[in-house]
């Protein structure tokens, strides 16, 4: 834990009252065609996603209003695109502000096991490239009802939000070092996918694994809270960052 890091999640914990966050977000679906197996997804869908949302960050008294949604057919964008094309699909369909949270689903949107990529708040200038990278890109089928086994209840889009407002994974630093910031995490050491009460991957620190947490990578089915420590965070980084007319 780094001190400065330390000392402001705790002031952050101890203010965070009934301060709230109201978090305006678009949707855009972008596939490579209007097939419902090629992420053509329904609004409903898309409103179960937002609710998801709602309900997981809730007692972080944070909530997200859906203020529209895009619809795009374009292959260079929707599998996995080059950095190119997605800053160029990022630049024409991103709505807002940077306090604004732009949620990207495509037909394949990452290589590999992938099922989200976001980005961490940081300081930008408006009409930067930094700017409009800003967001979550999500595999379609990870939303509520999609066909990823074990990742089908929208909780991959929870965790990337919770990375885009600050927090880093669970397993962050493995056993040693400062780990995710946060100190109600316990340590651990790499990150794991099953759903094991009670394991310790790191004995030598106060705690055992904790699977249920949103920045883990278990199952949707194991994953259930955020921490103070956490919710402290994201407030934090929410006032340093993104609060801000930008």
């Amino acid at each position: 834990m780094v001190r400065g890091e330390h000392e402001e999640n705790l002031l952050a914990a101890r203010d965070l009252g009934n301060s709230s966050i109201v978090i305006d977000t678009y949707v855009h679906i972008v596939t490579n065609s209007t097939k419902l197996e090629d992420g053509w997804v329904s609004n409903q869908t898309i409103i179960d996603q937002i609710t998801v949302l709602n309900a997981r960050f809730s007692l972080s008294q944070i909530s997200f209003v859906l203020k529209g949604a895009t619809r795009t057919v374009n292959p260079a964008w929707a599998i996995q695109p080059s950095d190119a094309n997605d800053l160029a699909m990022r630049r024409a369909l991103r709505k807002g502000d940077y306090k604004t949270l732009n949620l990207y689903y495509q037909t394949d949107a990452a290589s590999g096991s992938t099922l989200g990529v976001c980005y961490y708040p940081r300081a930008v200038k408006p009409g930067s490239d930094e700017f409009f990278v800003d967001g979550c890109n999500m595999q379609h089928f990870t939303l509520p009802g999609g066909r990823a086994k074990n990742y089908n209840l929208g909780i991959t889009t929870v965790h990337e939000v919770g990375h885009w407002l600050g927090l880093m994974h669970t397993f962050q630093g493995g056993c040693e070092g400062d780990g995710d910031f946060v100190d109600d995490t316990p340590a651990e050491k790499e990150a794991g996918f099953a759903c094991t009460v009670g394991r310790d991957s790191c004995p030598g620190r106060e705690g055992v694994d904790p699977i249920h947490n949103y920045m883990a990578y278990t199952s949707d089915t194991c994953k259930s809270n955020f921490t103070l420590g956490q919710a402290a965070r994201m407030h934090a980084k929410w006032a340093e960052f993104r609060n801000k007319d930008l």
